[in-house]
């Protein structure tokens, strides 16, 4: 299975970061944060960074959908810090796109993750179209 490089992810300037309070509840038999409530704490970033950048674009005219996501889990995450998460734009398509993300805790990274994303309407992928890629640039990874 596919490895992110970590190196990447830890020096690249993320334009959107967001602060996710951890749950007792979020607990694994071994005390830490369990992998499905992490994957959780990404997609609750990835969703605000989504509706920022649907924001800038106003209302677009096709579905989104996930085509494919890759978590990489880095390290234990623990309850109760907070984890903070930082996502960007890493590529964009004609009619897809990156999302690529770093979670960390307490300065650790705990996990990276990077999805594409689809532009679909009537089951078949659409282009984007200029609007939404101009959106989407302004939060392209630095």
């Amino acid at each position: 299975m596919e490895r992110l490089d970590r190196a990447w992810f830890e020096q690249a300037a993320f334009p959107h970061s967001w602060e996710c309070g951890t749950r007792f509840a979020d607990l694994d038999p071994l005390g830490h944060i369990n992998n499905v409530a992490m994957a959780a704490i990404l997609e609750d970033a990835r969703v605000r960074l989504s509706s920022a950048i649907n924001g800038e674009a106003g209302l677009k005219p096709f579905r989104i959908l996930i085509a494919a996501h890759l978590l990489n889990y880095v390290a234990e995450a623990y309850y109760p810090a907070l984890v903070h998460v930082s996502s960007g734009i890493r590529a964009i398509g004609k009619s897809s796109w990156q999302l690529a993300q770093i979670a960390r805790q307490d300065g650790r990274t705990v996990a990276l993750a990077c999805c594409a994303l689809v532009a679909e309407e009537g089951g078949r992928s659409v282009p984007i179209g200029t609007e939404f890629e101009r959106a989407l640039r302004r939060f392209e990874i630095a």
